[in-house]
């Protein structure tokens, strides 16, 4: 397993732990949640800066890197709500959530 493939299923697990815990109303959630989404963007920008370099003999298209990267910037913004308390930090979740979703339903199998 490649190292940014395992720091993104790392991120991803840590950044569903702090979800979970503000589901059931853990004041600190926000800090897995941030620490999580924080590792995944460093990681989509990683992917994207590689897939630039990697563009002219790559089939692999790059708007699906931009789109995984505006989804790690929603999850942050999600964990920026829930420190500020605010009720609709669900919404940049869900929303990420279906960006994710439709990016790797989207992307090519290396």
């Amino acid at each position: 397993m490649k190292l940014p493939t395992a720091l993104s299923y790392i991120a991803m697990v840590t950044y569903l732990v702090g979800v979970v815990l503000k589901v059931i109303d853990i004041s600190d959630a926000w800090i897995p949640a941030l620490a999580g989404s924080c590792l995944l963007t460093f990681v989509r920008i990683y992917d994207r800066v590689k897939s630039n370099t990697q563009k002219k003999n790559s089939a692999k298209p790059t708007r699906l890197p931009a789109i995984q990267l505006f989804s790690a910037a929603l999850m942050i913004y999600s964990a920026y709500l829930m420190y500020m308390l605010k009720g609709y930090w669900i919404l940049p979740v869900a929303i990420a959530a279906v960006l994710e979703l439709y990016s790797s339903y989207r992307m090519p199998k290396e």
